[in-house]
């Protein structure tokens, strides 16, 4: 997926370092996933 660990949330970061989404999970089993920007995949 292309996320990595930031405290307890998995963010996808993109060009000059700006977080394009966030993960959240309570269980680590189902993610939930907010985008930030357009595009972000």
């Amino acid at each position: 997926m292309g996320f990595v660990k930031d405290g307890g949330l998995m963010v996808k970061r993109g060009a000059m370092r700006r977080i394009r989404a966030q993960a959240s999970s309570l269980d680590g089993v189902w993610w939930r996933v907010t985008p930030l920007e357009r595009r972000w995949r």
